[in-house]
């Protein structure tokens, strides 16, 4: 039905997808699922997990995994006709140096990639346990969907999970950790939508909440508006009875989560694919929290040695404006023996991270 949909499942196959054509996730499990049956690999009992004796780069393989290494194959020799390079300019411009000593290459990535941006440091431990007490095993055919999330200012990725397409999409909205959640959590709605191809998709599981696309539905249909640029006909459904399956996607493509009035994330499906041997296989530890970036907070400029918990703003013993203190400093400085405030003329914050 979707157009191009079967070049995409190929190009998926290696990772590959043009991030201009909208499909159905439920819609590419079954498909996915047809070309593996029709080729008499796939099984639904379990097929997968029977091991044949055929190896693969030193790894045995079952009939499931051969299918889709000669998938793979047969795309790799396609790439020509495809127009996609084998390999960017980069890696060869560092082959035609790999006899030099490794210090070249270090100075040839140096001059191409930013320092801010030369890792992406994840600090996911791959020891932490599964909080998880039941084990549920995972489908043949199960769908896995990775999304980034990034942060609202600084538009670098801070979380990543792999979820399973049958799961709603409040499991998403559930495990986002965002700082406004927990220091505007008594005196905010707490009313939340995700904006995925022109749909949007709302969180009314609280009884105080307020279905924000309302408003800009009815704006934009107000004059025509949908006929502008940038704008077009919006659709709203429920968040908490909407599973991944059932929504429209492109691969790579920013969607926006919207929070707590107006704080806004954007974040994207990196990853369309069919459940792997490699995968955790108990969908009970889904969502599966697989990225995270560093949370960054300021020492005490006091100390310099315990992590900030106040900020003030024109205090005027502090060496700077604003300040941070720790739980350590932050009382001696400001209170007396008997816990009164020295002094007054200044504001005070707690202090979370950056």
């Amino acid at each position: 039905g979707l157009p191009g949909f079967d070049f995409l499942l190929n190009l998926a196959s290696l990772g590959i997808v043009d991030s201009n054509v909208v499909f159905n996730v439920g819609q590419f499990r079954t498909h996915y699922k047809e070309l593996l049956s029709d080729a008499e690999f796939y099984d639904e009992e379990m097929e997968k997990l029977r091991v044949d004796i055929s190896c693969d780069e030193g790894r045995i393989l079952t009939k499931f995994q051969q299918v889709e290494t000669e998938i793979r194959r047969d795309l790799m020799g396609q790439f020509g006709s495809l127009g996609l390079p084998r390999q960017s300019p980069h890696i060869e411009k560092m082959q035609k140096n790999a006899e030099q000593h490794l210090l070249s290459l270090r100075e040839d990535q140096q001059d191409d990639i930013p320092k801010s941006r030369r890792r992406e440091i994840n600090y996911i431990t791959n020891y932490a346990p599964d909080t998880s007490t039941q084990i549920d095993p995972l489908k043949p055919d199960e769908v896995i969907l990775s999304v980034a999330m990034f942060h609202p200012q600084k538009h670098m990725k801070v979380q990543e999970f792999l979820l399973l397409g049958d799961q709603s999409l409040t499991m998403l909205k559930d495990n986002i950790y965002c700082l406004l959640d927990s220091v505007l959590e008594a005196s905010t709605t707490k009313s939340s939508f995700f904006f995925i191809e022109n749909v949007f998709y709302s969180d009314m599981r609280d009884e105080d909440a307020i279905d924000y696309s309302q408003d800009i539905i009815k704006w934009v249909d107000a004059g025509e508006r949908y006929k502008e640029v940038g704008l077009g006909i919006y659709k709203t459904c429920l968040m908490e009875e909407t599973t991944f399956n059932q929504i429209n996607v492109r691969i790579g493509v920013p969607y926006l989560y919207v929070h707590r009035g107006s704080c806004q994330h954007l974040f994207t499906i990196s990853q369309l694919r069919l459940a792997a041997l490699t995968d955790n296989q108990n969908r009970n530890a889904y969502p599966l929290h697989v990225f995270q970036a560093k949370i960054r907070s300021k020492k005490c400029q006091i100390c310099d040695l315990y992590p900030s918990k106040y900020v003030t703003y024109g205090d005027k013993l502090a060496p700077s404006n604003p300040c941070f203190y720790c739980d350590q400093c932050y009382k001696p400085l400001h209170y007396s023996q008997d816990d009164h405030l020295l002094y007054d003329d200044f504001e005070v914050y707690p202090y979370y991270h950056e």
